[in-house]
């Protein structure tokens, strides 16, 4: 008479010489080799390849944090300072205080100031184009000579009631249109020339540069002392001489 299994049991493998028994292990099924599978044999391929996976998924997001750090840490940072970043610079414009003195209290009429601090050696004409209407109705310009140790600072007035971009000049696109600068200048006769013909002229200050540029507004301080009144500072080197010198093919 064949003995009575239960409704739900399990097939063991036994290893063993006659009825002494060695090893045991449950096994899930048997093949036509009669060879046992167990439910660790059956896992074990998976943990694999799940191993394999969660690797590259850890190099995979090592590598995306790694490259988003060092694209944002390339760029070419604005230079840091405490206090004034233009107290060691003569004025060649009307100087700073005096100019703020000659705003009016009108709550919406907004003061921006551009300062180019000229730390080369050479003499510079500077031009910076402002239109602040989309139509093109209203256009300004500042432009000064600055001496090597010198510093020329001009403010453009923006208002609620006049202007498409009402508050202050918190970026530079699309308001600032145009900007000049020309190197060794010679103003002694007249009107200004440009000898050395080395000059560099932009109209795109939507992009950021991994290395010094005057046109990248990420490199320029950016200073807002009031709701009404803020600064924008650019330190120009010899570097950006030599930047110039090289675009100007000279």
């Amino acid at each position: 008479m064949f003995p009575k299994f239960p409704h739900i049991f399990e097939t063991y493998f036994w290893r063993g010489e006659f009825a002494g028994l060695v090893f045991c292990h449950t096994v899930q099924t048997v093949d036509k080799g009669l060879q046992p599978f167990t439910t660790s044999d059956n896992i074990r391929p998976n943990i694999q390849w799940l191993k394999i996976i969660i690797h590259y998924f850890l190099l995979f997001v090592a590598l995306v944090a790694t490259t988003g750090c060092d694209k944002d840490d390339n760029y070419y940072p604005a230079p840091e300072f405490e206090g004034d970043p233009t107290a060691e610079y003569i004025e060649a414009n009307v100087d700073f205080d005096t100019q703020i003195s000659q705003e009016n209290s009108d709550p919406d009429t907004f003061y921006t100031y551009f300062c180019l601090c000229n730390a080369s050696d050479h003499k510079i004409y500077f031009t910076l184009t402002f239109c602040p209407t989309k139509n093109d109705e209203f256009i300004d310009h500042m432009n000064g000579l600055v001496d090597p140790g010198k510093k020329y600072t001009n403010r453009f007035v923006t208002s609620n009631w006049s202007m498409d971009v009402p508050g202050l000049i918190t970026t530079f696109s699309p308001l600032i249109t145009e900007m000049e600068v020309y190197y060794d200048v010679d103003d002694k006769y007249g009107p200004v020339r440009f000898p050395s013909g080395i000059e560099e002229k932009y109209s795109d200050f939507t992009q950021r540069f991994k290395t010094r540029q005057i046109c990248d507004p990420g490199q320029w301080i950016y200073e807002e002392f009031t709701p009404r009144r803020a600064r924008w500072t650019y330190i120009l080197t010899n570097e950006d001489y030599e930047r110039a010198k090289m675009m100007s093919g000279k």
